[in-house]
């Protein structure tokens, strides 16, 4: 159990990482459209100025998320000192739970960047 939620933590803390370092490289105003890293979705990856619209709209979202993620990594290290030994049920749940709430927050920062793309060519593409 106290594997489970330490490793549970440090996914969860990629996931943070991550978020904020998208945040950081896809709001600048030198920010250069990646190939590899983003939200790669096929309304941002429709043209360079539908990538950067869609990453400066999701970026409210990203920053919840690396925030959620970062306060569940600390939750899950908590659990981890914490919990007595044989609640492996408890341990399971709060890992899928925290992933699933980290997971779901990055496709909601997704969304809000396909969303803002409709506008930049007149479609609903």
């Amino acid at each position: 159990m106290f594997a489970l939620l330490l490793m549970g933590a440090l996914g969860l803390a990629v996931i943070a990482a991550a978020a904020g370092v998208l945040i950081k490289t896809s709001t600048s105003p030198a920010a250069v459209v990646s190939e590899v890293f983003g939200l790669r979705t096929k309304s941002t990856k429709h043209c360079d100025q539908c990538w950067r619209v869609g990453h400066r709209a999701a970026a409210p979202a990203l920053r919840f998320t690396a925030l959620v993620s970062t306060a569940l990594v600390i939750l899950l290290i908590i659990l981890a000192l914490l919990l007595q030994p044989g609640s492996a049920v408890v341990a399971v749940v709060s890992v899928a739970g925290a992933y699933a709430i980290s997971i779901g927050l990055m496709l909601m920062a997704a969304r809000n960047a396909n969303a803002a793309t409709r506008w930049v060519h007149g479609t609903e593409d």
